[in-house]
This record gives C-alpha cells, sequence and structure tokens, in this order.
C-alpha cells in the first residue's frame, strides 16, 4: 500500500509548526507575563471614567487563572483585562493586551492551528514571527468579523474596534474556550470566568429554569447559563455591542465539500495525515503535555501518534505524560490490562487516579456557579494534573461522534439514492439489517427519517430527547421531570432545539446532517469546554479539530464505518501506530454496574426527597425520586446519565441556596460590586 503521504506527515508537521514567535504590534501598559489565558472586561456606552480599584479587584479575582503575569487596556468608559498562562512558544513574548496602529484592542485566549496559511496571507502587513493574537487582530483589520471564520483552533477573543466604537466577542466553531457576557442597559461586562461574571454584576440569585431543565434532559442551548442575565458566546458567532444595539453575525458554516478517491488506501492516508496533523498542533507546548489514556481506541490513538511525533523531534513538546483512570473494586471497569499495552509501547508509564471512591469528590467552594462543573472521576483527574504541573491535557471526547463509533451506520447507504442507484441502496441496507439483526423495514424507516430536512428531524427527536426521562428510561411510574410545573421552560428549550438545528440545514447531504446534528448535540452537553472556573489544565480535543471534522463530513459515509465492523476507516488508517491489540477492540469495560453503586451512595448522602432542591423548585417529580432512591432505576446508560444530571443539579443548587444566605464567597467579595445590580438581558438580533 502507498505510504508517500504519511512518511512525508513528519516534515509538514514541522514546517507548519516548530516556530517561535513575538508579537510586532503595540501594546497598552501591561505587567511581566505572557499570553492571555483568561480575559475580562466592561464597556460602558456613556464612557464614564473606570476606578482603578475596579481593574485591582478583576484582576484578583482572574489571577489563579493566568498566573504568568497580565496586563489591561484602560479608557474612558472601557476596560480589557488578561491573564497569562505559557503554553506555547510564543506565549512568553505575547503583548498583552494587543493595540493596532489603527486603534484596535484584542485580548486573546487560544491557540491558532493554520498558522503558516496565515502568516502567508499576511506577509506584508506582519513579521514571520508574529504572534496568535497578532494574527487574530489583522484578520479582523482586513476581513472584518468574517476574518474569524480563518482562524482554526481553541480560541475565545474580546476586540474592541475603537473607529466605529464597538465592543466584539467571539468564539471558536466548537466553543472549547467559553467566554460569558452579561447586556445591561448601560454597559456590556464579559469574563472567561461565570463566577467571577456573575458576581461583579450581581446576578447570582436570578437563575434560568432552561437551563436547569436543559441540562437534566441533556441539551443546553448554546448561549445559555445557570444564569439568566448572563449569556456564553455561541460558538461560530460574533456578537458586536454599540451604542446603537447589539448584533450577532455567524461567521462559519460547515462546508458541504465532497472528497472522493479510486482507492481506499487513499481515504486511510487522507485521514491519517489530518489527525496528525490535529495531534501535533496540540503539542506546540514548551512544558511536558498530559494526555487522558483510558485503554480505548479513541485515547490509545492520540496517545500513540503524540508520542511518535515527539519522539520524531517534528513538535515543540518534549515529552508527553499521560493520566489514567482505574479501580481496585470493580474489575469491570477497570482497564489496565489495556492501559498497559500502551504504556508498553511508549516504554512509559501512566498515571493512575483510582476512582473507588469519586462520589464524595467534588469542588464545595465552587460547585455554587454551574451544575456542569466537573465531579467525581473527572474532577479527580484533572486535580492529579493540576498538582503535577500540567497545563494541558489532551483528550480523546468527540472520537466516538466524529468517526463513527456505531453500530449502526446504515444511514451511510442513503448516498446510493443521490445516484439514484435504489437496488445498490436495498442491498446495503439488507447488509446493515443482517449485522446489527434488525429488520429491513426498521432501516428502512430510521432512514426515511435522516433524510428529512434537518428541522424537520430535530423536532422529533427533541421531543425524544425531552422526554427521555420518562418512566420507560428511569424504572418508575412518573416522569422524572415535573413538565407540568416546567412547562413555559420546556417549551422555550424546545425552540432552541429548533434553531440550534438549523444550522446545519445549508448541507445538502442527508449522511452529512445526521453526523453534524450529533456534533450539536455533543457540544450542547457542555463536557468540551474548559472548566471555567477551575485553575487547572487546559482541556483540548484532537477529535474535535475543525479540519478533521470537514474531512470526515467530505469524505462518503459509507467508508467510515463497514457493516459489522465499526469504525472500519479508522481502525485501518491508525493501525500503522496504534498496538494490534488495541486497534482490534470492539468494545470498552461495562461501566453501568460501577456508576449504579457509586450514584446509590451519593444518592444516600443527599438525604430524603423531601430536603431536595429540584423537587422544593418544582423540577424533578417527587414520586420518580423516590423510586430512584430505593434503587429502583435500572442501570443502563440512559439512566446513569439521568441520575448523575440530578445529583450534579441538586448539589448545585444546594450549595447555590447555602451561598444566598451566607455572605458572598471570599474569591467573589473581592470583587463584587454593589453599583452593577440588578439583571437585565437585552434581545440580540441578526446582523
Amino acid at each position: 500500500m502507498p505510504g508517500s503521504r504519511w512518511t512525508d506527515v513528519s516534515s509538514t508537521i514541522a514546517r507548519s509548526i516548530r516556530s517561535s514567535f513575538s508579537c510586532s504590534i503595540g501594546c497598552s501598559t501591561a505587567m511581566v507575563g505572557g499570553a492571555m489565558s483568561a480575559q475580562a472586561g466592561v464597556f460602558y456606552m456613556d464612557r464614564r471614567p473606570i476606578p482603578l480599584e475596579v481593574v485591582e479587584r478583576i484582576d484578583d479575582a482572574l489571577a489563579d487563572f493566568g498566573p504568568d503575569g497580565g496586563g489591561s487596556h484602560l479608557e474612558p468608559g472601557l476596560l480589557m483585562l488578561s491573564r497569562a498562562l505559557h503554553i506555547t512558544p510564543e506565549d512568553e513574548r505575547e503583548e498583552r493586551p494587543l493595540v493596532s496602529p489603527a486603534g484596535r484592542v484584542l485580548t486573546w485566549d487560544g491557540r491558532l492551528d493554520n498558522r503558516d496559511d496565515l502568516l502567508l496571507q499576511f506577509h506584508r502587513d506582519l513579521e514571520i514571527d508574529a504572534t496568535d493574537g497578532a494574527l487574530a487582530l489583522a484578520a479582523f483589520e482586513r476581513w472584518g468579523v468574517d476574518g474569524f471564520a480563518r482562524l482554526i483552533g481553541d480560541w475565545s477573543l474580546a476586540l474592541w474596534d475603537a473607529p466605529e466604537r464597538r465592543l466584539v466577542l467571539a468564539s471558536d466553531y466548537m466553543g472549547v474556550r467559553p467566554l460569558y457576557y452579561r447586556r445591561a442597559a448601560d454597559h456590556v461586562a464579559w469574563s472567561s470566568s461565570l463566577g467571577e461574571l456573575i458576581l461583579r454584576e450581581g446576578v447570582k440569585d436570578d437563575l434560568d429554569d432552561v437551563f436547569v431543565v436543559g441540562f437534566l434532559v441533556g441539551f443546553v442551548p448554546a448561549d445559555r447559563t445557570p444564569y439568566l442575565p448572563v449569556r456564553s458566546v455561541t460558538p461560530a458567532h460574533a456578537l458586536s455591542f454599540s451604542a446603537a444595539g447589539t448584533t450577532c453575525h455567524r461567521f462559519y458554516e460547515y462546508p458541504a465539500n465532497t472528497v472522493r478517491y479510486r482507492h481506499e488506501w487513499e481515504y486511510e492516508e487522507h485521514l491519517r495525515d489530518v489527525f496528525a496533523r490535529a495531534v501535533g498542533a496540540r503539542l506546540r507546548s514548551t512544558r511536558p503535555v498530559w494526555a487522558d489514556l483510558s485503554g480505548g481506541l479513541d485515547s490509545s490513538s492520540v496517545v500513540c501518534l503524540a508520542d511518535w511525533l515527539i519522539r520524531r523531534g517534528v513538535v515543540d513538546a518534549l515529552r508527553l505524560r499521560t493520566v489514567s483512570m482505574v479501580s481496585d473494586e470493580s474489575p469491570e471497569v477497570d482497564e489496565r490490562r489495556f492501559i498497559a499495552v500502551v504504556d508498553e509501547a511508549r516504554s512509559s508509564n501512566s498515571e493512575l487516579v483510582a476512582i473507588d471512591d469519586v462520589g464524595s469528590v467534588y469542588d464545595g467552594d465552587l460547585s455554587w456557579v454551574t451544575p456542569a462543573s466537573p465531579r467525581w472521576a473527572s474532577l479527580a483527574k484533572l486535580r492529579r494534573v493540576h498538582l503535577l504541573g500540567g497545563k494541558l491535557l489532551m483528550t480523546g471526547q468527540g472520537g466516538d461522534v466524529v468517526l463513527a463509533n456505531d453500530p449502526d451506520w446504515s444511514h451511510a447507504a442513503l448516498e446510493c439514492l443521490d445516484r439514484w442507484e435504489v437496488l445498490t441502496f436495498l442491498r446495503q441496507l439488507h447488509a446493515w439489517a443482517l449485522a446489527t439483526k434488525k429488520p429491513v423495514a426498521a432501516l428502512l424507516a430510521a432512514n426515511l427519517r435522516v433524510a428529512l430536512p434537518t428541522s424537520w428531524r430535530a423536532t422529533a427527536r427533541a421531543r425524544r430527547s425531552l422526554w427521555m426521562a420518562s418512566s420507560r428510561s428511569a424504572g418508575c411510574q412518573t416522569d422524572v421531570l415535573s413538565f407540568t410545573a416546567k412547562a413555559d421552560a420546556l417549551n422555550e428549550l424546545r425552540q432552541a432545539v429548533y434553531a440550534e438545528a438549523a444550522a446545519v440545514e445549508k448541507s445538502t447531504r442527508a449522511t452529512v446532517r445526521f453526523l453534524l446534528s450529533r456534533l450539536i448535540r455533543c457540544s450542547a452537553e457542555r463536557g468540551l469546554q474548559t472548566p471555567s472556573e477551575l485553575c487547572g489544565p487546559r482541556l483540548t480535543h484532537p477529535y474535535m479539530d475543525r479540519r478533521l471534522v470537514e474531512c470526515v463530513c467530505a469524505f462518503p459515509q459509507s467508508v467510515l464505518n463497514l457493516p459489522g465492523e465499526t469504525r472500519s476507516l479508522m481502525r485501518r488508517a491508525f493501525g500503522r501506530f496504534l498496538p494490534p491489540r488495541i486497534a482490534s477492540r470492539f468494545s470498552k469495560g461495562y461501566a453501568a454496574p460501577y456508576w449504579s453503586r457509586v450514584l446509590s451512595a451519593v444518592f444516600t448522602g443527599l438525604g430524603a426527597p423531601s430536603h431536595w432542591e429540584l423537587i422544593k423548585q418544582g423540577f424533578v417529580s417527587e414520586a420518580a425520586l423516590e423510586n430512584a432512591l430505593r434503587g429502583e432505576h435500572s442501570v443502563h446508560q440512559r439512566s446513569e446519565q439521568i441520575v448523575g444530571m440530578l445529583v450534579g443539579a441538586e448539589r448545585w443548587l444546594r450549595a447555590h441556596a447555602a451561598l444566598s444566605t451566607s455572605s458572598s464567597p471570599e474569591r467573589g467579595a473581592a470583587h463584587s460590586n454593589p453599583t452593577q445590580k440588578g439583571g437585565e438581558y437585552h434581545e440580540v438580533r441578526e446582523a
């Protein structure tokens, strides 16, 4: 099989990744430090002066997020502040904030993966060693907000457009680096820390029922936060604030490109090349990079390829360390034998984190901010990496979605109908029926639904997801959610689900619409975002790399999965660097009994149903909760998710109630602003 493209990948990555950069654009007053990894600010429409003590309070609140220094820009009516966390080589020389000759000011939190492409386009305007922030600012000055579509990577930014006197907030296509804002009558406030913002604005008691309901059913609208006056910048959108009003502009749409090769091995090499660039871009670090290693196909692929790139010296990172979760009391979930296979191939040992008693692992000081905060095993893992000095953690999240970990991939047969090959479509459907042991009629009906417009399919899916906590899935006679008490929130959530589904409507291929809708749901679970309240490692996800997602969307979906062989393309493409035992894995350990034991212990610790805030506030049916407390719920994966959401929401509401009856925490008291109380949300009009 030809392999020239894979042979040359190391030199290609070396050209596009290995560089050192320093900014050539002027900057505002700054302290000793580096690139922005936390950002905040306020913009007053009436240009009122901002006291220096306000700057100091916000800077103190964000100091833990950016231990490597920071800087600020202050002028009448405007404060822009950033804190630094050094990861990439150029971070140590990044100016903070960046100020262009035209007077535009940028705070930047992110990493660009297509630096060479941008440097080529700006070779007359910027030096060859321009920083990521300088490239982002140059893109805006040349193309406006549409230029943000050319920025590939994990990032969020705040930009002051002085000539137009407007503030622009934007986030990358998947929203991995969150940025929160509040639009009040006379000002806009923003921060990368949700807790800092709500305490500064005094809106911690104005909870959003739509967020809570969405969290319980597993679909939170992209712009929602637990607090009604505060919003999150929607991924792939730019918000512009000025005295004239607020506009929202979507700067990125999923492309409808297609890639067709004559031979199967060409798809394998193409996928391998793009995945190598996705992993290599995240190894642009001057410190050891950490990676999550579960022993599964996704995380093992990331670890093995990253190790391959580091050993050949084609990336900046000099060392890769791994962290794995193991269990001594639950052998059905313990993956040590597969972790050991990867460790042996790398000649290195993974850092093991025991998860037998993770039910008590949660952050009591920060659990009041959001129910989506890391807890249990995830929090234990992040704490261990942070304790050992890790600043960047690569994960295998998104691999199941992007690379088709689904035993029923029969919707790929719909591509035959695009070519009017009806008999071929029926033959492929029959093959999938044999592989999945499902009737052909059932597969036919399901795939015809896939062929419907996205908004129609999302309507049906939204109804199913909203009722997924019903009696059948919860193992009890009544609904877990109290739909009567929260009918308005449910209706608003439905509309948000329909609106998000319309984002992929421009794709003309039904099979691609199916994949993109799964990506939207993956993003809606908020598990991809770097936790905004934890001063720990940055999360990054190679499988959610935009170039990889676009590549998979352009491929024929039938090459990703074959009947009876899940992830067939991935296994062939990554078999070059994966140990054979890992490449041939078809499933992971059965985690349901383990989580059932953990959640049962957690439920017992939360007390009688009459004490639950979810019941007091009308979100949950008391009868269903009592059944769950008696252990009458099943141990299937869907029930685990429901119970986990219930526990997370309940702990958040209790922590929030305790905070409301006591003084603000020390961290927030230092920067609460009594002159900015109350919350009002202004509607945003589409540009």
